[in-house]
């Protein structure tokens, strides 16, 4: 484990005498690298299916809102369970809704987010050039 707390006398056999903080710090480091090497994948393999295209601006802006909030709730139950793997598989699935979602947003209204201001296929910050 990476702790700036290692003493002589270590009382957990990791060698740190804060081994739960220790702990925590590494699940949320291991999550937030997961979480982005998946949106990383996710954004260059766009192969979610588009169930939201009928959706007005502000039904789509509820869907992403909706969508984003069950992945901070799934991230913070991770948090105590990093190895359930049903809750695994459905910060999955929602991560990549929400990524499609966004994607499809910020082509049809414009970005709301830094990674998706980039995309290509958002036209709407012409004005910008």
């Amino acid at each position: 484990m990476n702790c700036n707390n290692q003493r002589s006398n270590m009382r957990y056999p990791s060698g740190c005498n804060c081994q739960r903080s220790c702990m925590e710090k590494n699940n949320a480091e291991r999550m937030m690298a997961e979480r982005n090497q998946m949106d990383k994948v996710r954004l260059e393999e766009n192969s979610c299916p588009i169930p939201f295209q009928n959706f007005s601006q502000s039904q789509l802006m509820q869907y992403i809102n909706e969508v984003s909030f069950a992945v901070d709730d799934i991230l913070l139950y991770l948090d105590t369970h990093p190895n359930d793997k049903n809750a695994l598989s459905f910060f999955h699935d929602n991560v990549s809704k929400r990524i499609a979602a966004m994607k499809y947003y910020a082509a049809q209204y414009g970005p709301l987010t830094v990674d998706t201001a980039h995309d290509n296929e958002s036209c709407s910050w012409k004005w910008v050039e």
